[in-house]
């Protein structure tokens, strides 16, 4: 069956609309099989490999979640690359793919611009190839913590999407002008997910937007910020995130939300992604695992009801060993 894509449902497209707050519960190239990894400058994942196999590179570190490795290609004097990713099965319904970590700047961080194109085929880009989304990486985009999100999917029409029957998934990087040099692009990590929107934006301690959000960090101690993230929690940030949800409006749908993503991120121990501000400020977002969760949501008052967590933040591209998804 041929890609296609179809609206997000009602109830995300309000969400996306609102600009509120969303996970990605897992990756779906985590549980799904992906067969072949590769770089390529024709564009098949029958091509031939360019993949850089030693130094610890191969393809698929874009995905295993492992360590803080890289996969990078061998340098030659083209302007389009393609990372390719080839599934044993279809994946299943995805709307946002992010991207943590690259090098995509084909004419340096001085000259012209490079376009990072996302596309999805069912029969390995062979007769059907479909655009998902276009990125355009420009010298601003040069910074420590270099992401790219997908989450429109609108292609040549009108979004966001969601995507459907992807066996194959790739990413074409197109420069602008001949490199300077020879250029070895190199990639971190891709996750895949499908969003879960809240409907009301949580409070978060560490919120750098200006929205007029109360703290609700609630173990506040008297260490200092590097002794707390790298003493006590082994390098890792720790968030409070709480939010309230309202008994008469909407309650079993955000409960069931909570409930869905903390089964499908295996009880918070897979990566996951939030997104404080899903359509306008989509780059902001971290990769997360759960330290603990209460999904009984007691009543505070009349018709309020107070849902917690505590997650840990996960560096990009530097996340814990994978586990299995048990979705029983």
């Amino acid at each position: 069956m041929a890609v296609s894509t179809t609206a997000l449902s009602a109830y995300e497209k309000s969400r996306y609309d609102n600009d509120d707050a969303c996970v990605l519960p897992v990756n779906l190239l985590s549980i799904n099989t992906v067969s072949k990894s590769i770089w390529t400058i024709a564009g098949k994942s029958t091509n031939v490999d360019y993949t850089i196999s030693t130094l610890y590179k191969p393809g698929f570190r874009a995905y295993d979640n492992i360590g803080d490795l890289t996969t990078m290609m061998q340098a030659l004097p083209v302007t389009t690359f393609y990372f390719n990713l080839k599934m044993g099965s279809a994946l299943p319904d995805f709307d946002t793919v992010v991207i943590y970590g690259h090098n995509f700047f084909l004419n340096g961080p001085d000259t012209g611009i490079t376009h990072v194109h996302l596309e999805g085929s069912s029969d390995d880009f062979i007769s059907d190839t479909v655009t998902l989304q276009t990125h355009t990486v420009t010298p601003d985009d040069l910074k420590a913590d270099i992401r790219i999100v997908f989450n429109d999917f609108a292609g040549s029409g009108s979004g966001p999407n969601v995507a459907k029957d992807v066996s194959y998934l790739r990413l074409r990087i197109v420069a602008d002008a001949q490199p300077l040099v020879n250029w070895s692009p190199l990639l971190g990590e891709i996750f895949v997910g499908s969003r879960r929107g809240f409907r009301d934006n949580p409070s978060l301690p560490w919120a750098p937007f200006g929205d007029g959000v109360s703290s609700n960090f609630v173990d506040f101690v008297s260490q200092s910020g590097s002794q707390s993230r790298y003493v006590f929690s082994k390098g890792q940030a720790r968030r409070e995130f709480k939010q309230t949800l309202n008994a008469y409006t909407g309650f079993d749908q955000d409960l069931e939300l909570w409930r869905d993503w903390y089964r499908l991120s295996d009880q918070g121990t897979n990566p996951f992604v939030y997104f404080h501000k899903q359509e306008s400020a989509p780059q902001e977002n971290w990769l997360m695992s759960n330290k603990e969760a209460n999904l009984n949501d007691p009543l505070t008052s009349f018709n309020l009801h107070a849902g917690s967590m505590t997650w840990l933040e996960l560096p990009p591209f530097a996340m814990p060993e994978r586990k299995p998804l048990d979705d029983s």
